[in-house]
């Protein structure tokens, strides 16, 4: 995988616009950057979390008017669901190291 093809799954993260530009095929990709990180996740689960949440957080007021990955980051701690979606949780982690 390219540098390109993470840039553009990181993109996926964004809450521009109520989340308009998320994608859960390039969600997906980008744990094979981090293999390691999702060894004992496997790629249903995920996709369940991942459309589960962005159901969640687009119906939620609280996410509408988000500034940025950090913004949605302090937001999901705030309301507790980087708990409840832990794994969507931990993509924005590491889109927020590797930037």
């Amino acid at each position: 995988m390219s540098k390109l093809s993470l840039l553009q799954s990181i993109s996926c993260l964004s809450s521009t616009k109520s989340f308009v530009v998320f994608d859960v095929n390039k969600l997906l990709r980008m744990t094979e950057f981090y293999p390691n990180n999702f060894i004992d996740v496997s790629e249903v689960a995920l996709c369940h979390q991942l459309m589960n949440y962005i159901t969640n957080v687009r119906s939620d007021k609280k996410f509408a008017k988000l500034k940025g990955l950090s913004d949605l980051s302090t937001k999901l701690v705030e309301t507790n669901k980087c708990n409840t979606f832990a794994m969507v949780y931990k993509l924005l982690k590491l889109t927020l190291l590797c930037r």
